[in-house]
């Protein structure tokens, strides 16, 4: 609409006055006249929107115009008006939670609650799905239609939180561990089909390095955790099945139920000095109670020379 007013203004020499926020509910003007006066131009352009004019002297005043109770319900139907949804996330315990993701859900417009577990954003009349996601909690999608307030209680992840790790002193649900402790299972040791158990570390902690030795079929890795940290023995303990042991390839990688790692001195205490560059923890599989199971896996390889040579007898090969 601003357009067509600097235009007539160019062609006319008449001015506009107007305020800004009242052209904003304006809609859309695409017109082609010819040889007509300023006021039937007006008329066309005013024609449908939410405003009129009046022309005083050679300035035109745009003002809202004074609708039909009929028009004002139309109009106010086709015009988005933005709703502003608040409310608070808890807990199951009625805690407040901080930091929960809140986003209108297929869009980026979202925000985050405070200490106090409020939030307070603004969504299209039209509603949609507020998602609220938080860690160690089970995402929630929340329907919105003409709701101005939606509080939200979250419940854990319990999944996540009761996941058993094995450390020194036994077996701890990973939601009290405070410790730098990092947990491979037997799922994630088979996928690598690895044939040794450090080629299976390789990766798959942060903090640990593993190095091949050398090409060699069978070569031994060596393995760091945060690097060298002691100017004595640099390579971590290793304990399999709660005995020490020298070498972590002495364990087949089909046997493991799970690796953890001990990166931290805390977590490594229990062992004293022999951990001072860290533990790793494996545990083999076990029998179940009232469970067979049988596992047979099978790998074969071979290999075909590129070139056959021809063989000769020593009186020809010498005079060759």
């Amino acid at each position: 609409m601003e357009k067509v007013f600097k235009s007539l203004r160019k062609q006319t020499g008449y001015s506009f006055f107007y305020r800004v926020n009242l052209l904003q509910k304006a809609r859309p003007v695409n017109l082609q006249l010819k040889g007509v006066t300023l006021d039937e131009a007006l008329k066309n352009c005013f024609e449908g929107q939410p405003f009129t004019y009046e022309i005083l002297n050679k300035t035109v005043i745009i003002k809202p115009k004074e609708i039909s109770k009929n028009e004002g319900q139309k109009f106010i139907s086709d015009t988005r008006i933005d709703l502003t949804i608040s409310g608070k996330v808890i807990s199951e315990a009625g805690e407040p939670l901080i930091g929960v993701t809140v986003v209108l859900k297929g869009t980026t417009m979202g925000t985050s609650t405070d200490v106090a577990g409020r939030y307070s954003m603004t969504v299209p009349d039209n509603g949609g799905t507020i998602v609220f996601s938080y860690i160690g909690f089970l995402t929630k999608e929340v329907a919105v239609e003409n709701a101005t307030t939606v509080d939200v209680t979250m419940a854990p992840d319990v999944k996540s939180l009761e996941e058993v790790v094995v450390v020194g002193y036994g077996t701890q649900q990973k939601k009290d561990i405070t410790g730098a402790v990092s947990t491979i299972d037997a799922k994630d040791v088979g996928e690598r089909r690895a044939m040794q158990v450090s080629e299976a570390l390789q990766g798959s902690v942060p903090g640990v390095t593993v190095t091949r030795n050398s090409g060699a079929p069978g070569a031994t890795s060596t393995i760091r955790l945060r690097g060298i940290t002691t100017i004595g023995e640099n390579n971590p303990l290793i304990i399999i099945d709660g005995v020490p042991n020298d070498n972590i390839n002495n364990v087949n990688p089909n046997d493991i139920e799970s690796i953890t790692v001990l990166k931290d001195a805390a977590s490594a205490a229990i062992y004293g000095s022999r951990a001072a560059a860290g533990v790793i923890l494996v545990t083999t599989k076990r029998a179940k109670a009232g469970q067979s199971s049988l596992e047979y896996n099978y790998e074969y390889g071979v290999q075909t020379p590129t070139h056959f040579g021809v063989c000769r007898c020593s009186p020809v090969h010498a005079v060759v």
